[in-house]
């Protein structure tokens, strides 16, 4: 029997959606797929369908102790190797004994957050971010434990910048390491994954069916209203959105009568108020905060332009979403966002940090609505023959298959 074990901060994660389809499209294709996290969120499976739920009804999401530095948290770490024991005793015993004998200081810390993944006893586990790796691995490999992981982008873009090659360790012992796109490919090997580790470039994937294009027609110059640019992500610097309101600003300053509309929450929000005030469009920005996937896509079909000014991004799905429905986009080269859209066919990809090239990038699809039309169709075409969700499951059945791995059931 072949078990495959994820390992993510949270599950069900709203913001994580492609843990979730992930995870659906093993389950339904037959693999004994289990989740260990810190945070179960029961309450959020609604939104992800029957397979979410499905698995919090047969036991496959599993919490993984907390360590805190308190009465109560080592009470909770001694209850959690406690019932690793009871229930597998030989294992445990055995998990322990091999990890300590590596003489690593923080063994005894990883067995304690091993104690869910002892009981499962795994064919593979598969760290679903690569800062979740770190200082983990040893005591997986004391073991004989295979596993695996994924670079999404904060891994190796963002986390512990200055430590340089800290995935080193972790690359080394890895059955297969995934990457969103060759970009972050690039920034792993940097970071210290082998060049002759066993890579796996997996790209995002959305529900294309979902999201489509919808039965209105875009007004040619924006009708009785102002033409529409987008965006949706979270509300964080690296999304640029500085650098987005000052191109849009600079549209206006041209001439052109546009609106800006902003999808997404998070802590940067008083900065970009700022922003909009000081570039005078308190009447033509609008943020929305959050909202859910049918907002978004309806925003998505109304909109006349996508724009994402990142200033690092590892693919965005958001992105994906919006080529899907048909709309036209404008993004920056941050990172592997490049890959993501087909520069002249389906969007048009400027510089990071420039407001003028995003500025001059809109005006150029705004002024020209056949052009807009175009690329929309060939982002749709794009997207739906390459980012579907059930080609992204059978590459990650191919991935692990590689590793040795089979589904229950055929």
């Amino acid at each position: 029997m072949s078990r495959l074990v994820l390992v993510v901060p949270a599950f069900p994660q709203l913001s994580e959606t492609f843990i979730a389809s992930k995870v659906a499209g093993l389950l339904e294709r037959g693999w004994d797929v289990h989740v260990v996290c810190r945070d179960l969120l029961p309450a959020n499976t609604s939104p992800f369908g029957p397979a979410i739920q499905r698995m919090f009804a047969e036991g496959r999401v599993h919490a993984e102790p907390r360590l805190e530095r308190s009465p109560v948290g080592a009470l909770r770490a001694a209850s959690a190797v406690a019932g690793a024991a009871v229930a597998s005793p030989w294992r445990t015993a055995s998990h322990w004994r091999r990890a300590l004998r590596t003489a690593r200081p923080g063994a005894p810390t990883s067995c304690i957050l091993d104690s869910p993944l002892v009981q499962l006893a795994p064919s593979l586990v598969h760290f679903e971010f690569g800062t979740l790796a770190l200082g983990r691995t040893h005591t997986l490999v004391a073991n004989d434990m295979p596993y695996s992981l994924s670079f999404r982008g904060y891994d190796v873009n963002f986390h512990r910048l200055r430590d340089g090659a800290i995935y080193g360790d972790a690359c080394r012992d890895a059955q297969g390491v995934h990457v969103l796109g060759e970009d972050l490919k690039r920034r792993a090997i940097a970071r210290g994954c082998p060049l002759n580790a066993r890579f796996a470039v997996i790209p995002p994937a959305i529900d294309v069916d979902f999201f489509c294009p919808g039965n209105e027609v875009r007004p040619v110059n924006g009708g009785a209203r102002r033409l529409r640019i987008l965006s949706v992500g979270r509300l964080e610097w690296k999304k640029g959105y500085e650098h987005a309101i000052e191109a849009v600003r600079q549209l206006v300053a041209r001439g052109c009568d546009v609106e800006y509309r902003i999808v997404g929450d998070g802590g940067h929000v008083l900065a970009i108020n700022v922003a909009v005030d000081q570039a005078g469009l308190a009447d033509r920005v609008t943020l929305l905060g959050k909202r859910d996937r049918e907002a978004v896509r309806e925003e998505l079909r109304a909109a006349d332009l996508f724009l994402h000014a990142a200033v690092s991004e590892g693919f965005c799905n958001a992105v994906l979403e919006a080529q899907a429905v048909g709309c036209p986009v404008v993004v920056t080269n941050a990172d592997g966002l490049a890959e993501n859209v087909a520069h002249g066919e389906t969007g048009l990809v400027v510089p990071t940090y420039s407001a003028p090239a995003l500025a001059d990038a809109m005006e150029e699809l705004l002024r020209d609505a056949p052009r807009r039309s175009r690329m929309g169709q060939q982002g749709r075409e794009r997207v739906a023959g390459t980012f579907r969700i059930e080609q992204q499951i059978d590459r990650w059945e191919q991935f692990y298959g590689e590793l040795g791995l089979s589904p229950l059931a055929r």
